[in-house]
């Protein structure tokens, strides 16, 4: 998490002036348990891998809205795969995914209701293995907030690609604040002003996070001991390790391990990982 010293943080709009249309509103969200998964649709697609990603937390019992983020804004027409999602938000694809986050929060407020809420996105691969027993894992942490990954690169937080909100947090005016004020960015700023505070600004506000699988050292874990945390449960892989391996972390067996875990790498065929079988 380097960043060049003459690279300023350029904010950009309040999440909700970014343009969007619903495609799907979901109908109830109360006592839900609701994932709100931001997916980039290249080309107006959303990959195979982030449809099956989404199912698997359909399967697992949570209501799925979609938030679409696409180039070509306002083409884009929801594909009969998508029509198991409880709800379809597309976006101009501005700005990461902390503005989508935001806007779909903002968008429902029936989700102050909601049994729980994950937070969650496209940057993984997965999920593999055993995923309920995971969602289990997540259900037995008590914090009203729960972040999966902790990292302590550059100052302690949680990792942004996936937190879950219990009750207590979803209905606090510490959670609607943060959301209320995400503006969108270049990725900069979403990680100084958003990632990389968001554990301090809830915690200031009386709201307990505790996070699943700890840091071991000061490396980014997803892209370091990515095969420590599938050993230890977390039953995905980061897609930027795999495509780009910023830090030469050694890779050997990643295809071999997840499909011996039940993962169909034929998923990954539209996300140009170049000859992965």
């Amino acid at each position: 998490m380097k960043f060049p010293g003459s690279l300023p943080i350029r904010f950009s709009a309040p999440a909700l002036k970014i343009p969007f249309f619903w495609i799907k509103y979901p109908d109830q969200l109360q006592d839900q348990l609701v994932c709100l998964f931001v997916t980039y649709a290249k080309f107006g697609i959303v990959s195979k891998a982030a449809i099956f990603n989404m199912k698997s937390w359909k399967k697992c019992g949570y209501s799925v809205v979609a938030i679409i983020h696409v180039d070509g804004y306002p083409a884009f027409t929801a594909c009969p795969d998508l029509d198991f999602c409880d709800g379809i938000l597309v976006r101009k694809n501005i700005g990461y995914d902390f503005g989508a986050w935001a806007a779909g929060i903002q968008l429902l407020p029936d989700l102050t209701n909601a049994q729980k809420l994950v937070c969650t996105n496209d940057s993984v691969i997965g999920p593999i293995g055993d995923f309920k027993k995971f969602v289990s894992l997540v259900d037995n942490i008590d914090a009203d907030i729960v972040g999966v990954v902790e990292s302590r690169e550059a100052i302690p937080h949680v990792q942004s690609f996936m937190i879950f909100y219990n009750r207590v947090a979803l209905k606090s005016q510490t959670f609607s604040k943060f959301w209320a004020n995400v503006r969108s960015g270049n990725r900069r700023n979403v990680i100084k002003s958003y990632e990389l505070t968001l554990v301090k600004f809830m915690a200031d506000g009386g709201l307990s996070v505790k996070s699943l699988f700890e840091a071991i050292d000061e490396k980014n874990p997803t892209l370091f001991h990515w095969r420590h945390l599938i050993e230890s449960g977390f039953p995905f892989i980061k897609l930027e390790l795999i495509k780009a391996n910023p830090w030469n972390a050694d890779l050997k067996g990643w295809q071999e391990l997840i499909v011996a875990l039940g993962y169909d790498i034929d998923l990954l065929n539209d996300l140009q990982l170049g000859n992965i079988h």
